[in-house]
């Protein structure tokens, strides 16, 4: 592989490749987002792109509305974190690990994840239980199958978490 190693660094990271490495910040939170901008730094790589070009597109990098999109009201202190675009269990996973290390108070907003097939049920439940683990102040479940979701989270909620049930 090009990329050899990569490591946190004050404010954002370092990517080793070769024998040469340059200093990155990926602007769309989660280690997901990490994995992400080292797989585009392989195939610029690959297709001849110098490390600034792989950078400065990896710092351009933008989110899609409904796809990871983070939206902040500073003065209110609030963070939301929109992904509920065809969401999917890895996708919500990734959002709650985001959430879990923002400041302030943390609420989940979680609605059925559709397309799922045959596994639908379990896959609902197992976002509950992750979510539930996670250090989140409020989860709210709406939706048919997000029942399931709230049913297990309630199953093994720490201490401290509050479930909310809505109806659609």
């Amino acid at each position: 592989s090009p990329v050899q190693t990569v490591e946190k660094s004050d404010n954002g990271y370092i990517v080793h490749v070769k024998d040469e490495s340059f200093k990155v910040l990926v602007p769309i939170p989660g280690r997901h987002m990490v994995y992400n901008a080292l797989a585009g730094t392989a195939v610029g790589l690959t297709y001849g792109l110098t490390l600034d070009e792989i950078k400065a597109g990896i710092e351009s990098l933008q989110s899609l509305s409904g796809r990871f999109h983070i939206l902040e009201n500073e003065k209110k202190n609030i963070t939301v974190i929109d992904d509920c675009y065809n969401a999917n269990p890895v996708s919500m996973k990734a959002s709650l690990e985001v959430l879990q290390d923002a400041l302030g108070r943390k609420v989940a907003l979680l609605g059925d994840m559709g397309e799922l097939g045959k596994n639908e049920v379990e896959m609902h439940r197992e976002v509950g239980r992750f979510a539930a683990e996670k250090d989140i102040d409020v989860i709210v479940c709406t939706g048919t199958l997000c029942k399931e979701m709230a049913e297990a989270a309630e199953e093994i909620k720490e201490d401290g978490i509050k479930l909310l049930l809505a109806a659609d």
